[in-house]
């Protein structure tokens, strides 16, 4: 993956490790805690176990704001819309 990305991953496992969780399930739990409703598409049992486990928990105010913070840490955004070129 892009080497910019490596402190959000970094944080995403750290939080992931202390919740016995995996970093999709805290990805998908900060997605929600963003005010995000994800659309998250699952083709096999092990993906419908691993979304199952977003459910029921709820990541702290300071766990949000770690993630938050080596999120900007990540660098250029990219455009929402990809084929924007200004």
């Amino acid at each position: 993956l892009l080497p910019e990305v490596e402190p959000l991953l970094g944080e995403l496992r750290a939080v992931a490790a202390a919740r016995r969780k995996t970093p999709a399930q805290v990805a998908t739990n900060w997605c929600v805690a963003k005010g995000v409703k994800p659309l998250v598409g699952v083709r096999t049992p092990d993906q419908a176990r691993q979304l199952a486990g977003t459910l029921g928990w709820r990541l702290s105010s300071a766990e949000v704001d770690a993630l938050d913070a080596a999120a900007r840490r990540v660098g250029p955004r990219i455009p929402d819309n990809v084929f924007q070129t200004a």
